[in-house]
């Protein structure tokens, strides 16, 4: 069936029940949606709606991972009539900005931090109130 087509194009494979419940939905809403397809079968529709789900799941937004929408949510918001430039916007400079803001913290904090070392946050045994375990010496409050 062109639904299971449709979900299996999709780049996240999370929620299928309710998935292909929306998909469905999806497929009764669209010629309400975009009148200029009233006059379209519904496997026309039904074969539109996979080939913008390929095109969708081929472009950068359908390839940021965790940062891709639940195939539920998208066809629920109808987010396959949003206009596909916005699916090949350049986010570089904004990963470049990531990438170098982690950089910088590593080199400030160690890197990630060790989960077998203490906590971020102690109460320090030394009569100066909280001490912070992981920070560089000259970062410590009240430090020498």
């Amino acid at each position: 069936m062109i639904r299971e087509q449709i979900y299996a194009a999709y780049p996240r494979k999370v929620g299928r029940g309710l998935a292909l419940a929306e998909i469905d939905k999806a497929l009764a809403r669209i010629p309400l949606e975009a009148p200029h397809l009233r006059e379209r079968s519904n496997l026309e529709i039904a074969e539109l709606l996979l080939n913008t789900v390929i095109v969708y799941a081929a472009s950068p937004a359908g390839q940021r991972k965790s940062f891709t929408p639940h195939p539920s949510t998208w066809f629920h918001q109808s987010r396959y009539l949003d206009d596909p430039k916005e699916w090949f916007y350049d986010d570089s400079k904004q990963d470049d900005l990531a990438r170098r803001n982690s950089v910088a913290l590593s080199s400030v904090f160690g890197g990630v931090p060790d989960p077998n070392r203490t906590p971020v946050l102690t109460i320090a045994d030394t009569g100066r109130g909280a001490g912070v375990e992981r920070l560089p010496r000259q970062l410590l409050l009240g430090g020498d």
